[in-house]
């Protein structure tokens, strides 16, 4: 639960409701870069709510969290897995 509210607390540092796919490594402070979110996209298993302006491929902010709090995963000092 704790680790929702920090990606939750990105919502209200983003200066913008978008964030454009070559935005995302700098969003996600580095953990997820965008080759990989394409690649989740073109599985089907990126986050909902993609937008087209342009040539630029860009996320909602809230899907955006949604999709890393889904994929992520909260360890203990030992590497075991807890739900979050």
């Amino acid at each position: 639960m704790k680790q929702r509210n920090l990606f939750k607390s990105r919502l209200k540092c983003w200066p913008s409701s978008l964030v454009a796919r070559s935005g995302v490594g700098n969003f996600s402070g580095g953990l997820v870069s965008h080759k990989n979110l394409a690649d989740l996209d073109s599985l089907g298993r990126g986050p909902r709510g993609i937008i087209r302006v342009g040539r630029k491929i860009c996320y909602l902010v809230k899907e955006l969290i949604d999709c890393f709090s889904l994929r992520s995963e909260f360890l203990d000092d030992y590497g075991v897995c807890h739900e979050t």
